[in-house]
């Protein structure tokens, strides 16, 4: 054999004709499951619901006809407008009746010391829905102690009571408007209107039909500023004047010293009411309405959101099982 390496082949491997190379197979067992595919219209806006379709529909946001048919919803609207419709009625046509059967106790509560702190606090109490009455205390003050004195009491026990609601509502009760604003649209579109729309909004609102306690809710847990609040207040006293001087003008018929005049005044004094509540009301309610389209879509764009979530959630979820169980099996 030779030495050289040029010369030096090496000899090839012996062949086995019936070899089997087996397969390299994993020490586990792998886990095939198919996840959920993703829902393609999980992006899209869903669809408005039945209120919100029946407020982007047109027509008034507040429509008095609408809510006074007898269907479930309207029933604690339906007591409250009859009990104040009847209310008014009975003390139109028989105040005289009702102020003299009154008048020991108006005369006692004259004729006491500081007596007027007692309508006073009767009216703070009443400023904090759902209590209501205070308009009714404001007539009595002008029966007991005439327009300029009876005035200045119902006007300070207003003022007093509803900042007292205003901060109540404002740091108890935020929560909870919040979540009215998820449920009811028409909350949530009157409150973007008064967020949106400063001191003569809020001066109109207090102008509108809308007990003004309710307003003084709404404004604080709408993040209402406290002087934009304090101004509307003292602004929309005049509305809490009429109810002074109809009183008075009351007393004055009792007692039989009432005039064509005084009479001629408080009618002109009732319809110039009605006409500005009108007024406000259509504001109020146009407002809405240019504001609705907007509020409407963002609720839908949060459902979406909120559904888009769950998705992930759910996703998130099954591939967390999946990695379980492939490392269970190792």
């Amino acid at each position: 054999m030779s030495s050289n390496p040029a010369n030096y082949q090496q000899s090839p491997a012996p062949a086995y004709p019936n070899a089997q190379h087996p397969q390299y197979q994993p020490p586990y067992r792998q886990v095939q499951q198919q996840l959920p595919t993703p829902h393609r219209g999980l992006n899209r806006t869903p669809s408005p619901t039945p209120s919100e379709a029946k407020m982007l529909g047109g027509g008034r946001s507040f429509d008095l006809r609408e809510s006074l048919k007898p269907k479930r919803e309207n029933i604690v609207f339906i007591i409250f407008f009859v009990l104040i419709l009847t209310v008014l009625i009975v003390f139109a046509a028989l105040h005289n009746k009702i102020i003299d059967a009154l008048k020991p106790e108006l005369d006692w509560v004259h004729n006491l010391k500081d007596g007027w702190l007692i309508p006073l606090a009767i009216i703070i109490v009443l400023s904090f829905p759902p209590l209501f009455g205070s308009e009714f205390i404001s007539v009595l003050c002008g029966v007991i102690y005439g327009p300029g004195i009876g005035f200045a009491i119902a006007g300070s026990g207003i003022l007093i009571g509803e900042l007292l609601n205003y901060f109540t509502f404002k740091y108890m009760c935020k929560g909870r408007s919040e979540k009215l604003k998820k449920t009811n649209v028409r909350y949530a579109c009157l409150g973007r209107v008064i967020q949106e729309g400063g001191l003569p909004v809020a001066v109109v609102a207090r102008y509108s039909i809308i007990p003004s306690h309710v307003t003084t809710a709404l404004f604080a847990t709408c993040g209402l500023k406290l002087w934009v609040f304090v101004a509307s207040a003292i602004a929309s006293l005049p509305k809490n004047f009429v109810s002074v001087y109809i009183g008075s003008t009351f007393a004055a018929d009792a007692a039989g010293t009432g005039s064509k005049k005084s009479k001629l005044i408080n009618a002109i004094v009732v319809v110039v009411t009605i006409f500005i509540t009108m007024f406000a009301m259509r504001f109020i309610d146009s407002r809405i309405n240019a504001v609705k389209q907007e509020v409407i879509y963002e609720r839908r764009k949060a459902r979406a959101d909120g559904q888009a979530s769950s998705s992930d959630i759910s996703l998130g979820a099954m591939q967390s099982q999946n990695m379980r169980d492939t490392s269970n099996n190792v």
